[in-house]
């Protein structure tokens, strides 16, 4: 199981779900938070449970629950190498700015 925080705009989603559909195992869930927008525009989102309460409050907590409680606890289990993740590096250009780099 796969779990992915969604971030940026529609185009960036698309290269996200790409990277997904890449890295899943046969017949691997996928549970993404935050990708509304391509739920909307796309039909058949292969494998992705998205979850969004009705109720904006719940929403909101579920967010921040996620955010901040979850994936604190899942990356003390990567560092304990219980579970697996893939983190994204960055690289710094000109002495202050962030730029990601091609590799995970």
């Amino acid at each position: 199981m796969i779990f992915f925080k969604a971030d940026g705009r529609l185009e960036n989603k698309l290269f996200q779900y790409a990277f997904l559909q890449t890295i899943r195992r046969n017949n691997e869930n996928i549970v993404v938070f935050g990708f509304d927008e391509l739920k909307n525009v796309f039909d058949n989102l292969d494998c992705i449970v998205i979850y969004k309460p009705k109720n904006r409050y719940l929403r909101a907590l579920v967010i921040r629950f996620f955010s901040k409680i979850l994936i604190s606890f899942l990356n003390i289990l990567s560092f304990c190498r219980i579970i697996s993740s893939v983190e994204v590096k960055h690289d710094i250009v000109f002495g202050k700015y962030l730029r990601e780099i091609t590799e995970y």
